[in-house]
């Protein structure tokens, strides 16, 4: 299940991160990659520890989007991390850690902090079984997908590519069922916003909770 949310960040705060980004302080990528992703990650990442206010908004602003709750259903959250890739660097094929921060990563996000316009290549490359399908949105939208696949981040050959990315354990491990119980409330949602509270808006809360009681797990 690959999401896609439009202007997750309001362009107030993502004009604030891009500015504060322009004097920060990065380090080498390859200081959080973990076995054989060391070999092909060639990417910067923001001094997180020197930039803690900047990840706190990035984490706020995330952690409390409808779309991204009714989604990935998160427990929580690996620390956020921002990543640059100036000309010549790229991420090559890997596959996420199956545990990053004490956190089990079921969900994978990437979100994009620069328009496309603005550098060539950096695309996020993801191999869902039949193929890559490639991923360069607009500034301050997100990309969902499952932590499992194979997936790079394409060369950079011009500009330079700034996202945020992160993982996030959920109540449900397997993408299938986080699906139907997403589209099940989603489903309940809407249909009491527009017939309001019945007998069927009763029947169907129920069926979405007694679902979740079969399949939710604990933290």
């Amino acid at each position: 299940m690959i999401r896609i949310i439009r202007n997750l960040l309001p362009d107030d705060l993502l004009s604030e991160i891009r500015a504060t980004l322009e004097d920060a302080s990065f380090l080498e990528g390859k200081l959080t990659a973990f076995g054989m992703a060391k070999n092909v990650k060639n990417n910067l990442q923001l001094d997180g520890a020197a930039n803690k206010s900047l990840i706190a908004r990035l984490t706020k602003a995330i952690t409390i989007h409808p779309e991204f709750r009714l989604y990935v259903m998160p427990v929580k959250l690996t620390p956020i991390m921002v990543s640059r890739y100036d000309v010549g660097m790229e991420y090559g094929i890997h596959s996420d850690n199956n545990v990053i921060s004490g956190v089990r990563t079921d969900v994978s996000f990437t979100l994009f902090l620069e328009n496309p316009a603005a550098y060539e290549g950096g695309e996020l490359a993801i191999d869902i079984g039949h193929g890559e399908t490639k991923f360069k949105l607009q500034a301050g939208w997100m990309v969902m997908y499952p932590s499992g696949p194979l997936h790079r981040i394409t060369p950079v050959t011009a500009g330079r590519r700034l996202a945020a990315v992160g993982w996030a354990q959920s109540w449900f491990r397997d993408a299938r069922q986080r699906e139907i119980v997403a589209e099940m409330e989603y489903v309940r949602k809407m249909y009491l916003a527009q017939h309001g509270h019945d007998r069927i808006a009763d029947l169907l809360l129920k069926s979405s909770y007694n679902l979740q009681r079969i399949w939710i797990e604990s933290a």
